[in-house]
Formats: structure tokens, C-alpha cells, sequence
């Protein structure tokens, strides 16, 4: 085992001239790639940063940030995300005492903080002296035990959580790339924003392949590089899609789309443009999963797929006790790559890792074929007027109008009291008239106690940094807005006011 660094950095020696990074400006080889991480590493040996700091980076350009957090492997040190104006005490809780930004204005939260914080900006650049350097004169001694990354949880619940990943468990981490990008050649896109956990794992899981990134969002231009998978959440899949210009011909092989189960008529959208979609489940804490392989909108959309190999997935009742076929339970998963605990967090600790396992907080089941179906979040019930409701019940039934792109179920308040509320991502073209009747129709086919007493028209559902929609904050998100009523015996009249929509 290596550091994951110099690893990566080794493949230029073996194909110097292979395009590890390709932007609509030009190529960065392999050998290229390895000069800026020694530079970029020297430079940050001479801001103090040396084996153990604890560096925050706030660099908006890829490369730039692909380059950093190579150089602090490099060096030995450990990096988290700058965690923004409202994070301030994460910064002190993982003992960062450095700061990388792309300028002031990006690393401005450090300002009153304990005068030992930093802020160094740093910019690509061959300095003569600096390009005469070898890797190993500036490489750290950090154990490879110790910690390269502290990431943090997607926060699906509203409340994330930090953990530390050291060096041998990205570098494990990476040695896994083949189950996500088994195909060939490995030319990959990331739709993800840089130093975000989905993006580090999936970019750098293709350089441990030799594979190439392509850092664009052109899609004549991904056509043109042959990009073979393109990664992303759901939102960004719908917001990416609506930017390809209507001229632009063609398809791109896989869609990898991570986050959450599509709805018939997003996965549709998505192959107009993929010739098939790679749909993931997995967490931060135990890498990927399962995947369920879409070719057509008529398939399974509803299952997260099979389990990836290297995983131990059960689903068990509140005792542990394995679950039978098509009994939802909790979703637990064990592999060699899980976190054993939270940083700086003992009772979210206790509650999500037991035993060896590491309980997800999601439901789910499997059926007879071995199939994984996540069914929601085990703390994802709804209190309405003392009655339970399961809000993933509803989020089905919506999503299954031709109408209703993506459907959010939450507890929204009606003249003083609490009642079923739901956020609405309409098809577009989709009718006022037409979204009335579907949604009408659909909560007729429901219990009463199920159905919404009323929806708000958004343009897209309030997510996390991972894309996964957050169903905490759909309350905020109506605050203030007028719910359209939904008629269940017939739809509403024609003319009838159109929902609000939130941007």
C-alpha cells in the first residue's frame, strides 16, 4: 500500500504522455499533471503546511483543486472543505490552521477566528527554482493510518456529520474504481462541484485507472473527447439537461446518477441523451453500494439494484435480527472501507455504527431476486395530527403522474393546522389543467390519511451538497407561499390560479 499520491503521480512515469486532464483550453499528461502537484505542493511547504496541518481549501477551479489536494498528499497533510461563513466551528473542531483560497473574498468566514489561522492564496505557477524539485525532496512522513481527508456527510437529515478518512482508506478507496467504471477506455465527467466528497472519489478513481478527466460541461465537447460516463446527482442531471442545445445531435453511453431513484418520466429525459443510466446508492461512509442499470423508462426504476461486490448489505429489525424478502426493515452494510465512527460526535457514533456494521438510517428491502429497494429514512415518518404517514408513499404516487417530474411530501401548515403538503417539479410544458388532474387522480388512489391537502409548483426540490433532496427543509421552502388545494372527487376548474413557483 502507497501513499495515494505518489501512486497516482507514478503513472506518468509508465505513460508520461497519456491526457490525464482535457479542458475545451487543452491537456494536462500525466508528466504535467505530476509538475503542478510538485510545485503546487512546494509552494504550500513554504506557507508552513508540512505533515499533520490541517488545511481548509476553497478553490473554485478544478484543476486547481485536483492539483491541491494531490499536493497535500504529497506533503502528508490533512484537508477538509472550507465549510463557508456558517461553519466556522468546524474549522476549529478538525484543526485546520491553514487556509488555500482562490482569493480573500472566498476564505473572508476566517475573519475573528484565533489569530493562528491563515489565509494563504495560492495560484498555479512554474517557478524555476521549484520545477528543479523532485517529489521525493518535499514528500511528508505521515503515517499511512493517518488522516488525508475529513469529509462530511451528505446531511440527508438536515444535520451533517464529519468523519476522517486517512490515507490507506482512500487509497483502498481508489483500488475499487473498477465497480464503478468498468468500461474502456476510462473517460470521465463530473457534474459535481470541485473538492465535494463525490466529486474527489469519482476523479480520482479514474486517474488510478489511467483514465482521463474531462473537465467540461459542453456537451458537443464531451461527444468530441468521447467521454464514456458522465457522473452526477439527480438535480444536476436536470438542470445539465436542460442546458444542451436543441441542434446538438447525438448520445453519450452511461449516465451514472447518484442521489436517488428516478421517476419514469426523468429517466426517459436522461436516455434521450444516454444510451443507459448507472443508477448508485451508496454513503460516504461506506463508498457505493448497489447499482441498478436502466435501459429503458420501463424498467425497474423503483429498486436501487444489486449489491456491488466487496459489500455485505442486510436488512434487519430494531433487534438486528435479518429481515425475510420484501420486509421493510434497516439497511445495514459493512465493507472494508467504512469509517468506524464520527469525528468529534459520540452519540451519532453509538447510533450508526454497531457491531461491526454501519447503519445507514435508511429503510428499505429485498425481494426474491436479491434486488435492494430503499423505501426512505427510518426517522422519515410524519407526524400529522397523531397519525403516522409514511412520506415516501405519496412521493411515489406523484412521481408517478406523466405530469410531475419530481414530488416532495412534507408537513406543511394549513389555516393553524398540520397537514400533508407537497413540493412539485412539474414536466415542462405540462398544463396547469393537466398537473390538477393528474395529481387529483393520484391522491384519490390513496388512503385518506395519505393524501396531500395541498402542493406548491417549485423549480427544484431543496437538496443537500449531493444532490439528495432534503425534506427538513421543504417547510422553509413554502414559508411565506400560498399551497394550491388539491380536489380528490374531481380535478379543480380550469381556470383555477396556478401554484406559486420558488426559485
Amino acid at each position: 500500500m502507497k501513499n495515494l499520491t505518489i501512486d497516482l503521480l507514478e503513472t506518468a512515469d509508465v505513460f508520461p504522455d497519456k491526457v490525464a486532464v482535457t479542458t475545451e483550453s487543452g491537456d494536462l499528461t500525466y508528466k504535467a499533471l505530476r509538475l503542478e502537484v510538485v510545485v503546487a505542493a512546494a509552494h504550500l511547504r513554504e506557507a508552513g503546511i508540512t505533515a499533520g496541518t490541517g488545511v481548509g481549501l476553497a478553490l473554485k477551479h478544478p484543476i486547481d483543486a485536483l492539483v491541491a489536494v494531490l499536493a497535500i498528499g504529497l506533503i502528508g497533510a490533512r484537508w477538509m472543505t472550507f465549510p463557508g461563513r456558517d461553519r466556522k466551528e468546524a474549522l476549529v473542531a478538525m484543526g485546520v490552521t491553514h487556509v488555500v483560497a482562490s482569493s480573500k473574498e472566498d476564505a473572508k468566514p476566517t475573519e475573528g477566528l484565533d489569530p493562528r489561522f491563515k489565509l494563504h492564496t495560492w495560484s498555479r505557477h512554474r517557478d524555476p527554482e521549484l520545477v528543479k524539485l523532485h517529489a521525493a525532496d518535499i514528500r511528508g512522513r505521515a503515517p499511512l493510518e493517518s488522516t488525508w481527508y475529513m469529509a462530511v456527510t451528505s446531511g440527508t437529515t438536515g444535520t451533517p456529520k464529519m468523519m476522517n478518512l486517512s490515507y490507506a482508506n482512500y487509497w483502498a478507496r481508489n483500488k475499487k474504481g473498477k465497480l464503478t467504471h468498468d468500461f474502456d477506455p476510462v473517460i470521465t465527467c463530473n457534474l459535481f462541484p470541485p473538492l465535494s466528497g463525490p466529486w474527489l472519489s469519482y476523479n480520482l478513481r479514474t486517474l488510478a485507472l489511467q483514465g482521463t478527466l474531462v473537465m467540461s460541461r459542453n456537451f458537443a465537447f464531451l461527444r468530441q473527447k468521447n467521454v464514456q460516463k458522465l457522473f452526477g446527482s439527480p438535480s444536476q442531471y436536470a438542470s445539465y439537461l436542460k442546458s444542451i442545445p436543441a441542434d446538438v445531435e447525438g448520445k453519450l453511453p452511461i449516465a451514472h446518477v447518484a442521489g436517488a431513484t428516478l421517476s419514469k418520466v426523468f429517466a426517459q429525459q436522461i436516455l434521450e441523451r444516454f444510451e443507459i443510466i448507472h443508477n448508485f446508492y451508496g454513503g460516504t461512509e461506506v463508498g457505493g453500494i448497489a447499482r441498478n442499470v436502466i435501459r429503458s423508462a420501463e424498467d425497474n426504476l423503483r429498486c436501487v439494484g444489486r449489491v456491488l461486490e466487496g459489500n455485505e448489505v442486510e436488512v434487519v429489525d430494531t433487534t438486528g435480527n435479518v429481515q425475510m424478502p420484501k420486509t421493510v426493515g434497516l439497511i445495514r452494510v459493512r465493507n472494508n472501507i467504512m469509517v468506524q465512527q464520527y469525528a468529534n460526535n459520540p452519540t451519532a457514533t453509538q447510533e450508526c455504527f454497531k457491531n461491526g456494521w454501519f447503519y445507514s438510517g435508511d429503510t428499505g428491502y429485498f425481494d426474491e431476486s436479491g434486488l435492494l429497494y430503499v423505501t426512505g429514512r427510518a426517522n422519515d415518518v410524519l407526524n400529522i395530527g397523531g397519525t403516522k404517514v409514511d412520506p415516501h408513499i405519496i412521493d411515489d404516487a406523484l412521481t408517478a403522474c406523466e405530469s410531475v417530474a419530481e414530488a416532495l411530501t412534507f408537513k406543511g401548515s394549513f389555516e393553524g393546522k398540520d397537514k400533508l403538503a407537497a413540493l412539485i417539479v412539474p414536466v415542462k410544458g405540462s398544463s396547469s389543467q393537466q398537473l390538477r388532474a393528474d395529481i387529483a387522480s393520484a391522491m384519490s388512489g390513496l388512503p385518506r390519511h395519505q393524501r396531500v391537502a395541498g402542493v406548491l409548483y417549485v423549480n427544484d426540490l431543496p437538496r443537500n451538497a449531493n444532490g439528495k433532496p432534503v425534506r427538513a427543509l421543504a417547510q422553509k421552502l413554502a414559508a411565506g407561499h400560498k399551497f394550491l388545494s388539491v380536489a380528490f372527487s374531481e380535478p379543480a376548474p380550469a381556470d383555477q390560479e396556478h401554484g406559486q413557483t420558488v426559485h
